[in-house]
């Protein structure tokens, strides 16, 4: 299919189904979707011809016929290509299946504010970060998101409220064969001044169709608020995620997301980080564990704005088979942010002569008296070390397991909550387990 061809599929989908599409009788939603499209129609799908997606050719798995998800009645099973390693975990939960929200199934928690785009539309305090995204007219992706968006949950944590529980939402793929689905999920999340929350996210699928995800996230942080974020990918060889993460953090905000990729075809992940606040801190940790042909893409936008903002970038990815890790990651620093400290760190570790790490940090400083700095190291795993551990009887699979949980161990400790921390540590392990080393 021509690039032509599959920008007409994803354009036909908006202009067959908007009279059905979540607040098609709400004015102010139905006009930024119309903006949101024809924004879309003019820059067309991304292509390996433009510079931040050279290293991934997401038309080529956008460019088949799919058909719009649709809500799921059936049973429910926490679990993809891995097991939800955060179930037993005591969470607050807000299940999604095949793109649309379960109330059934769902524990939301008591003192926040939950809505969702199907059942209730888009309340007005949504609306500022919707314009954000129309503010961006090259970003296809999120703008065909917003246009296409058929739920999403929008959620308000009040001032001061300190979240006992983590909040935890699960996207499950409940039917991993049939016809190509396509999701579309929207969904934002505000705290309030000094509020705290840890938010986890997973997304479980068997990935026996090759169906497509596109979920956005919008996050304001609000005058000291702190929010942590866990995100873990899991969702079979065959399924295509593409995420949106866009987060604004105002005075003293803190922001440390945790993102683990433990399976997924193609994940490309665009994070979008505005440092609007005199004080704001974002921690970023990201790690992958690929094989076969998996295919995974982190690219990280950050913008300091104000002075005495600081932030850190580690990205570890251990890569076997024919799988592909990419991280490009591109620090602005704006006129006038004297002050800023931003760091960037990516590691690989390659387990297979056919795997490929591709690392781009890009440095863009419009100010004076700032701390910005990167490295980048790509290399395999050594084979000394390997063997001093077999020679002691212990198995290959749990050998390399050791090593590369070594590699990836302290970036873990990121994740503050222990309970989180050790089960992320599980499902990682459970992940190496099964990657095998042919160099």
């Amino acid at each position: 299919m021509s690039a032509e061809a599959a920008l007409a599929t994803w354009l036909g989908d908006y202009r067959g189904n908007r009279i059905d599409l979540p607040g098609a009788d709400d004015p102010r939603l139905a006009e930024r979707r119309e903006r949101a499209i024809a924004l879309v129609e003019s820059a067309g799908l991304p292509h390996r011809r433009l510079e931040e997606w050279k290293y991934s050719d997401l038309l080529h798995r956008l460019a088949s016929e799919y058909e719009p998800a649709t809500p799921w009645a059936g049973a429910l099973v926490r679990e993809g290509a891995l097991a939800d390693p955060f179930a037993d975990i005591a969470c607050n939960t807000l299940i999604f299946a095949n793109g649309f929200f379960r109330a059934d199934a769902s524990s939301p928690p008591e003192g926040l504010t939950v809505t969702t785009l199907a059942e209730s539309g888009v309340p007005d305090g949504a609306l500022p970060a919707l314009d954000a995204q129309l503010a961006r007219a090259d970003d296809a992706i999120g703008n065909l998101n917003l246009a296409l968006a058929r739920d999403g949950v929008f959620i308000t944590v009040p001032a001061g409220f300190k979240a006992e529980r983590p909040l935890h939402i699960v996207y499950l793929d409940p039917a991993a064969s049939g016809a190509r689905r396509a999701r579309t999920v929207r969904s934002q999340i505000r705290l309030e001044e000094g509020a705290e929350l840890t938010l986890i996210e997973t997304y479980l699928g068997k990935g026996g169709a090759e169906d497509v995800t596109n979920a956005a996230l919008d996050i304001t942080l609000s005058e000291r608020a702190v929010l942590s974020h866990v995100r873990v990918l899991s969702d079979g060889e065959s399924a295509t995620q593409i995420h949106s993460l866009n987060a604004a953090l105002e005075k003293g905000a803190r922001y440390a997301p945790t993102i683990l990729n433990l399976g997924a075809g193609y994940c490309r992940t665009t994070m979008r980080l505005e440092m609007q606040g005199a004080g704001a801190h974002a921690e970023v940790t990201a790690l992958a564990a690929l094989g076969g042909r998996e295919h995974n893409d982190l690219t990280t936008i950050l913008r300091h704005a104000v002075p005495g903002t600081t932030a850190m970038q580690t990205v570890k990815s251990v890569l076997a088979g024919k799988s592909r890790g990419i991280y490009q990651g591109r620090v602005v620093v704006m006129p006038g942010a004297n002050g800023t400290d931003s760091t960037q760190l990516a590691k690989s570790v390659l387990l297979s002569r056919e795997a490929e790490a591709d690392t781009k940090p890009e440095l863009e400083i419009l100010a004076d008296d700032v701390k910005c700095a990167h490295g980048a190291t790509i290399g395999a795993l050594d084979p000394a070390a390997l063997f001093y551990l077999r020679a002691r009887g212990i198995p290959k699979a749990e050998a390399l397991a050791m090593l590369v949980e070594a590699f990836l161990g302290d970036a873990l400790g990121a994740i503050a909550d222990e309970p989180l921390r050790e089960a992320a540590a599980a499902a990682l392990r459970a992940r190496l387990a099964a990657l095998e080393v042919t160099l």
